[in-house]
């Protein structure tokens, strides 16, 4: 007889955390939107992984609340809480074994400013993710590492992360957008721990775009390199980058989404097909 185990802790934990080695995660990348734009938004991600166990099932989903609210004539605060979904289930039906175990968790919150100077395309962030991610429930949040790259910090536990980016979004007479990204993050650990050193990373991404009254579309890359240490994620890698396509739809006040992520390292291929994304923004 085949003892009962702990699914996300034991089979999770060893099929996807041994596997990559996430020991040091982190992302940030979006489309930038106005800086007028006030929103409550919902966001939700289905990652697919590339696993080939028949016997082996994970899946999951990452959710995503956030809000903008102007403080100023050019600054607005911003706020986002995660929450992340994981089920591990494990069928041998030769034996009569099925196993099944889902774990949810709240993320680490985030806190920030944006601001702009006048009406030029340049705005700033700066923020922070604050450590409420439970050590207890760390097994919900391994699927996210996977599905929610843009925002792997908020999936790490006992772990303080300040961060700061400069937005440059520039929307011409013709409807073509163009948007580059670029920014530090730091990783502070509240906890000792066998991983306790601080880290330093940069983040970049940039794409294209096409807006109307009612519709934008766009693409682009992103990445992340560590200044810190000589590699991360996998061995003898210091950077990774993914793509990203989506749509926005304007009705009224509401912003419906769509969106998909590809990997584009090989050894992140390995681990995850892509990510599908659905948001729904109410603008005020």
């Amino acid at each position: 007889m085949i003892a009962h185990v702990r699914l996300i802790s034991v089979i999770l934990a060893l099929s996807v955390l041994l596997t990559i080695c996430p020991t040091r995660l982190s992302a940030q990348f979006s489309w930038p939107r106005p800086i007028e734009e006030q929103c409550v938004r919902i966001e939700f991600l289905r990652p697919t992984l590339a696993q080939d166990d028949p016997y082996l099932d994970i899946s999951g989903y990452t959710l995503s609340l956030s809000g903008r609210v102007k403080v100023g004539e050019s600054t607005l605060l911003t706020a986002e809480i995660p929450y992340v979904s994981t089920t591990a289930s494990f069928s041998y039906p030769a034996l009569g074994i099925s196993e099944s175990e889902t774990k949810s968790a709240l993320g680490n919150i985030y806190i920030g400013l944006e601001t702009i100077q006048g009406k030029g395309p340049v705005f700033w962030e700066v923020g922070m993710r604050l450590p409420t991610l439970s050590e207890e429930k760390e097994d919900a949040a391994m699927l996210a590492f996977f599905g929610d790259v843009n925002r792997w910090e908020a999936y790490v536990h006992h772990l303080l992360a300040l961060q700061a980016a400069l937005n440059y979004r520039n929307a011409y007479q013709s409807g073509i957008v163009l948007f580059f990204r670029t920014g530090p993050s730091i990783w502070i650990p509240t906890k000792s721990g066998a991983n306790n050193d601080t880290e330093v990373f940069l983040d970049y991404g940039g794409g294209i775009g096409y807006e109307n009254e009612t519709i934008r579309v766009g693409g682009g890359v992103s990445g992340r390199v560590i200044i810190t240490e000589e590699e991360f994620l996998f061995n003898d890698k210091r950077a990774y980058h993914h793509a990203e396509l989506g749509v926005n739809v304007r009705l009224a006040q509401f912003r419906p989404a769509v969106f998909i992520r590809f990997p584009i390292e090989k050894e992140l291929k390995d681990a995850i097909s892509n990510t599908l994304g659905f948001s729904l923004a109410f603008v005020f």
